[in-house]
C-alpha cells in the first residue's frame, strides 16, 4: 500500500504553469504601465523603456506566481505524516524556484505514525475578505512523548 494523502494544495510545475499563464494580465499591466509610464515622464530612449517595461512583466510575475501558488499543506503517507509551510515570500519564491528546476523539497516537520496516540480535529468559523465566512480546521496531534504538533488548514 503506497497511497498519500494531502490535505492543503501541494504546488506542482503544472500548477505553476497554469498560474504564470492565468496571472499573465497583471504582468502585462505591471510591464506595459510601467513602459508607459518611463516613455511618457522620462527622456529616456523609447527602447530602453520597452527593455525596462519586459523587465517589470518578469518582476510582477515573479511576485504574483508563488504568492498564488505556494501553499501550506500536510501530505499523510503510510510512514511518516510530513507538514510543509512556508513563512513569508522569500521562502514561497525559492519553493517555486526548486519546483521548476526539479529540486525534491524536504518537510519542516514530520511525524512517525508510530509516535501518535490520537489526533483531535475541531474546528472554528472566521471571516475572509468581502464577509466571506470561512472556516479553520484544528488537527492536534497527541504524541507519545511530551512534544504536540498542530496543524491549522484553512477553506472556504
Amino acid at each position: 500500500m503506497n497511497e498519500t494523502l494531502i490535505i492543503g494544495r501541494k504546488a506542482t510545475r503544472k500548477n505553476i504553469l497554469v498560474s504564470f499563464i492565468a496571472f499573465i494580465f497583471y504582468g502585462l499591466i505591471g510591464g506595459i504601465g510601467t513602459g508607459g509610464l518611463l516613455t511618457f515622464l522620462t527622456p529616456l530612449n523609447r527602447s530602453i523603456c520597452i527593455f525596462i517595461g519586459i523587465i517589470a512583466f518578469f518582476v510582477t510575475m515573479l511576485i504574483v506566481v508563488p504568492l498564488a501558488t505556494i501553499t501550506d499543506y500536510l501530505e499523510i503517507n503510510p510512514i511518516f505524516i510530513n507538514y510543509y509551510v512556508y513563512k513569508g515570500y522569500f521562502q514561497m519564491l525559492l519553493e517555486t524556484i526548486n519546483l521548476i528546476i526539479g529540486k525534491q523539497t524536504y518537510p519542516q516537520k514530520q511525524i512517525n505514525l508510530n509516535d501518535i496516540k490520537n489526533i483531535e480535529l475541531s474546528y472554528e468559523p472566521i471571516s475572509m475578505l468581502w464577509a466571506q465566512k470561512g472556516y479553520k480546521i484544528k488537527l492536534l496531534f497527541h504524541l507519545n512523548y511530551i512534544c504536540l504538533f498542530d496543524y491549522l488548514f484553512i477553506s472556504s
